[in-house]
């Protein structure tokens, strides 16, 4: 919304947002329940779209690196914000490699709970036991296939080499079929289809996306380099 330049550093000024942190609602089963699928998926594109901005339409790539829940804002229509730019990285264009040397190392709270769920989850699609992982007004209300499509997605997210992950304009461009053909599901839309690009492409512009800027906690890591290929981001 606008620039205060009255304090000794500059601050950004955004609209009050009023739905809080996309954690509070994964982590709040009453919370939870009051969010459609529909919504759900929306969100997951909006933020699939961001990343992709970031990453492959901005003069200069930008690496967010600290995408999580509680860095994902809901205003009033349950919009998602991409915030906390804190520990995001500029990428020159004619650099493949990016390198962080430790002066900000990446931190999960509890490492081994989250190599517990995708543990899990993975195990669960293996042996067909899906709908144990999905919140039940979910597995009552979405498209059986529609969410088959977004799991097996969220699989390849999952993969643990960078190039047999696909790019964020990959992934939002294929959340955002998904969505076209739930809204139109006499049309059969492929999500890799030249016109969702096409459409995606259209909607890649700086005013779409919302790039916030707060502070970022001290970051550990396993490790104190991380090399990261970045012929598209993933």
């Amino acid at each position: 919304m606008g620039c205060c330049l009255e304090t000794l550093v500059p601050l950004l000024v955004y609209e009050f947002v009023p739905n809080g942190t996309l954690f509070k609602y994964i982590h709040h089963e009453n919370k939870m329940s009051i969010v459609s699928w529909e919504t759900c998926l929306r969100i997951a594109t909006e933020v699939a779209e961001a990343l992709s901005y970031l990453h492959s339409a901005t003069s200069t790539p930008i690496i967010h690196r600290d995408v999580k829940p509680s860095n994902i804002l809901l205003d009033s229509s349950y919009t998602a914000k991409v915030s906390d730019f804190g520990a995001s990285k500029l990428v020159p264009l004619d650099q493949t490699e990016l390198a962080t040397m430790g002066e900000r190392r990446f931190s999960f709270d509890k490492p081994e709970v989250e190599r517990s769920l995708v543990t899990y989850f993975l195990l669960s699609l293996k042996e067909n036991r899906f709908s144990e992982v999905l919140e039940k007004h979910i597995a009552n209300e979405g498209n059986a296939e529609q969410l088959k499509e977004v799991a097996n997605l969220a699989k390849k997210c999952l993969r643990l080499k960078g190039e047999d992950r696909p790019t964020m304009k990959e992934v939002a461009m294929e959340l955002d079929g998904l969505r076209r053909m739930e809204k139109h599901s006499w049309v059969n839309v492929d999500p890799n289809s030249e016109e969702i690009e096409d459409l995606l492409g259209e909607t890649s512009d700086s005013s779409k996306y919302d790039v916030r800027k707060k502070s970022t906690n001290a970051y550990d890591s396993v490790r104190d380099h991380v090399v990261l290929d970045f012929d598209d981001g993933r």
